[in-house]
């Protein structure tokens, strides 16, 4: 098993509300809060709240929930061998992702998702410096690949 770090998130606290940048993401987000409106709705109004303590429950978890889709983090993996590499690239293959291409030193691997629903903040890349291989990437998948890693 590959030594792996925990996950560390290089952004400042106060880009985590800059990340809903384009109208791809505003309409997710959108659509989340309305799940979460529709599915709060009886919930909540059997427990006798009012629509409008309804509304700002579904958009507290409807922000919440795109936001930590996005939120990028950082990982970094001991180069130990070639088995070190086929083990994280297996692990980022289970957590849906295929590879893109290589850009300046990084190789940048994408969601195996159609075109429509795929955004740039989604993208995992691997950079090797040394020993020491970094994974950047969303949170929430990369907390993923650590545990696909064994860590």
């Amino acid at each position: 098993m590959p030594q792996v770090s925990a996950l560390a998130y290089p952004a400042p606290n106060a880009r985590l509300w800059l990340t809903l940048q384009v109208a791809g993401q505003l309409l997710s987000a959108a659509l989340v809060i309305v799940m979460f409106v529709l599915a709060g709705k009886g919930e909540l109004a059997q427990a006798g709240q009012s629509p409008t303590a309804v509304l700002l429950f579904a958009l507290a978890l409807g922000f919440a929930a795109t936001i930590g889709i996005v939120v990028q983090a950082r990982l970094t993996v001991q180069w130990e061998s070639e088995d070190t590499l086929r083990c994280l690239l297996s692990a980022i293959a289970q957590a849906g992702y295929v590879e893109q291409g290589a850009v300046d030193n990084a190789v940048v691997y994408r969601r195996d998702l159609p075109a429509a629903l795929r955004r740039d903040n989604q993208l995992v890349r691997i950079t090797r410096d040394g020993d020491v291989l970094t994974v950047t990437g969303p949170a929430t998948r990369l907390r993923k690949i650590r545990k696909l890693l064994g860590a």
